[in-house]
């Protein structure tokens, strides 16, 4: 039965792909959000371990978990000290998708990001549809000539003012505006990673995998819906659950494989510092994970094969 389970979910992330690649708007397969929902449990358990045979498949005997923070908008850098703070206590090194336009505005606690043994992802440079920067564009909209500016733009800005040259790209919007045609842009730029979307989205159901030469990390899944990620967004602005329900979530994927594999969780720095419960989940996650960056991992991946 998880076979079963496992060759829909597959043959799902197959058809999306294709729908990426032609540019389809909708395209059915029989591993359709409505059907998958109706069973999402047992879908979950299998992507899961799915995932996680795949995982050990690389050469990780171990598990290990990334944590990201998205800095979109003005309430993200008045948190991020906070944030900073945070994972300077529990001492978590932790990568950081930023938007050009704030690296202008904010140079030096950018600077404070690197010289804290983070990291920092190309996440555009103006995040089209940002309310700050570019309110009536939208990346999935852009010809890809201009997708390719707004990346390198990103590139060349965090070059000149922080010395710093990042390796891994995240699509504003994760999934909603990233395409295939991303990654020969990302390849010409020397960059190693992706992390743009959701496991569901990808035929390894969560575990790393190659894209034109690219890594991609997808974003791990959520319990209550596999088509999305847990998110911290859902707790504080979208108020769609209520914070002990996240961290439910949270504990579901992370007990739903009694083997090693890989968790990857992203959040907004405007929320964490709202959610009362989020440093204790913090020292949790490092009690059984080893957590590192997207940059460390692709280290790893690439030098060692996980056997290290």
């Amino acid at each position: 039965m998880r076979q079963v389970l496992i060759y829909v979910l597959r043959i799902n992330t197959y058809f999306e792909l294709n729908r990426r690649r032609n540019k389809f708007r909708r395209l059915f397969s029989f591993g359709s959000e409505f059907s998958i929902s109706l069973f999402k449990k047992p879908f979950f358990k299998a992507a899961i371990e799915y995932a996680s045979k795949r995982w050990q498949e690389i050469g990780f005997d171990y598990s290990v978990a990334t944590i990201s923070f998205d800095c979109d908008l003005q309430e993200d850098y008045e948190a991020l000290p906070s944030v900073l703070d945070m994972l300077r206590r529990n001492k978590i090194k932790a990568s950081f998708a930023i938007i050009g336009k704030w690296i202008e505005i904010y140079p030096d606690i950018h600077k404070k990001i690197i010289d804290e043994g983070h990291e920092i992802i190309n996440h555009t440079y103006t995040h089209p549809n940002n309310k700050h920067f570019s309110p009536n564009r939208r990346m999935v909209n852009l010809p890809l000539q201009e997708k390719k500016k707004e990346i390198t733009r990103f590139h060349e800005v965090c070059e000149n003012l922080l010395k710093y040259s990042p390796i891994g790209y995240r699509a504003p919007h994760l999934g909603s505006s990233h395409g295939m045609e991303i990654y020969p842009v990302l390849k010409e730029l020397g960059y190693k990673y992706s992390t743009s979307d959701i496991a569901l989205r990808f035929g390894s159901l969560g575990a790393p995998l190659k894209i034109n030469d690219i890594w991609e990390f997808p974003l791990s899944l959520s319990a209550r819906d596999i088509f999305d990620t847990p998110t911290t967004s859902v707790v504080v602005r979208d108020k769609v659950v209520i914070e002990k329900e996240y961290y439910t979530d949270i504990e579901y994927l992370i007990n739903a494989s009694s083997k090693p594999f890989f968790f990857n969780i992203y959040c907004d720095p405007m929320d964490v510092i709202r959610m009362s419960g989020f440093e204790n989940m913090l020292i949790k996650l490092r009690a059984q994970f080893r957590m590192i960056t997207y940059e460390k991992l692709v280290t790893l991946l690439e030098t060692t094969d996980g056997k290290n």
